[in-house]
């Protein structure tokens, strides 16, 4: 699999010192999960990064979901309802996972920075509906627990605000 200058096998653990580091990034660490249902697979990548232009890690996450069946990157509105995850997300029917975050914080910062959720949630994932140079305001993946959506936020907002509701499939 290769993403974001990073190429390796994903069915073996790679070896930091063999990873190529992009250009003006001084350490990048993490690890990752798979997750698979009858029709998807996703691979979840979680660690941290650290730049030359700052002095503090930063958390990432990024998903990259395939559909089972083409081997294609797809992207969360093809298959998944999200007019309905919408309604769930105004409806306050989410669980929020990310530590020293609210409802009505979260609730801040959709209204801030995702002023059109269902737009966003549009562009959710790395698939054929995002050109190859764009980064998607957030990622998804599916677990038993329901629908994971990571929505980026600044910084000093923790990085990313993950929650988890019930997952609405077409």
């Amino acid at each position: 699999i290769g993403t974001g200058g990073f190429v390796w096998d994903i069915n073996e653990k790679p070896d930091p010192e063999e990873l190529e580091v992009a250009e003006g990034l001084s350490a990048a660490v993490g690890d990752y999960e798979l997750y698979e249902n009858a029709r998807d697979i996703y691979i979840v990548f979680r660690g941290t990064t650290c730049s030359e232009q700052t002095d503090y890690e930063t958390k990432k996450i990024l998903t990259l979901h395939f559909d089972l069946e083409t081997g294609s990157l797809i992207q969360l509105n093809e298959v998944m309802d999200v007019a309905l995850i919408v309604n769930r997300i105004t409806e306050g029917d989410y669980t929020i996972l990310s530590d020293d975050m609210d409802k009505d914080s979260f609730r801040k910062i959709l209204e801030e920075d995702y002023p059109d959720l269902q737009e966003s949630l549009e562009q959710f994932d790395i698939g054929k509906g995002l050109s190859s140079i764009s980064v998607p305001p957030g990622y998804s993946f599916e677990t038993d627990d329901g629908l994971h959506l990571i929505f980026s936020v600044s910084h000093e907002q923790g990085d990313y605000v993950e929650i988890v509701t019930k997952a609405p499939v077409l």
